[in-house]
């Protein structure tokens, strides 16, 4: 009597990467929807840079503007406007008085953690 052994090694690897990828994207997306939603707005341009990326077994959401570190972390307080050259000293005029942080990013994120352990504890193929 002969027992036969099949190893379905390859084709098992294969269907796992693919449902994990389909779980990363689930989870980004569900991110990248609630912080397109709570994005605060002045001219729509940074809700509009909100957008998603993709590689192996990573997904992400991310924003290209150059101010989103200063909406999602704040800022202190800091001078701005022009300077004017006074004497041998140049002196800049007006004072920020610093932002509050609105990290839409990580409220995101961790609003949507037992969400996101529900998809990946999700045993369906």
């Amino acid at each position: 009597m002969t027992t036969k052994v099949e190893w379905y090694g390859k084709e098992v690897n294969k269907q796992t990467r693919k449902v994990i990828s389909k779980k990363i994207r689930q989870a980004t997306l569900l991110v990248f929807g609630d912080v397109v939603m709570n994005m605060p707005v002045v001219s729509g341009r940074a809700r509009n840079s909100v957008d998603t990326a993709f590689e192996t077994f990573t997904g992400l959401v991310y924003s290209n503007v150059d101010y989103m570190p200063m909406i999602e972390l704040g800022t202190e307080p800091h001078w701005i406007g022009s300077s004017v050259k006074i004497g041998n000293s140049w002196r800049y005029i007006g004072m920020h008085p610093g932002t509050e942080a609105q990290p839409v990013f990580r409220t995101a994120l961790f609003s949507n953690e037992e969400n996101i352990k529900r998809i990946f504890n999700d045993n369906k193929l």
